[in-house]
């Protein structure tokens, strides 16, 4: 066996666990989660709902507010891209990787 390759002497536990992470990283990629619609993106006018005085009723400003049917949701998932990979350089990645062999 290559001694240049197998059986290097003082493991570098970190070496290892920064090619594990960037592995791991590199392999789970980018997500695109889910979304909800936030006030703006819900169909409906911003028409006031009802007058605001004489119909005994809450006041109300326009259909999509989140408590309402069919309105927005609150504090959903926004949606953003989560981007796990990392940067690490190739001399790095190939010691990481000897010193696990």
């Amino acid at each position: 066996l290559d001694p240049n390759i197998f059986g290097q002497s003082p493991v570098r536990v970190d070496l290892i666990k920064r090619t594990y992470e960037y592995q791991r990283h590199k392999k789970r990629g980018k997500r695109y989660p889910a979304k909800t619609k936030m006030i703006s993106d819900v169909s409906g006018s911003g028409k006031k709902m009802r007058p605001q005085k004489g119909t005994g009723r809450a006041r109300a400003g326009h259909k999509r507010p989140p408590h309402w049917r069919g309105g927005a949701t609150a504090h959903g998932p926004k949606g953003a891209i989560q981007d796990y990979t990392q940067k690490l350089n190739k001399k790095i990645r190939k010691l990481g990787l000897i010193h696990l062999l």
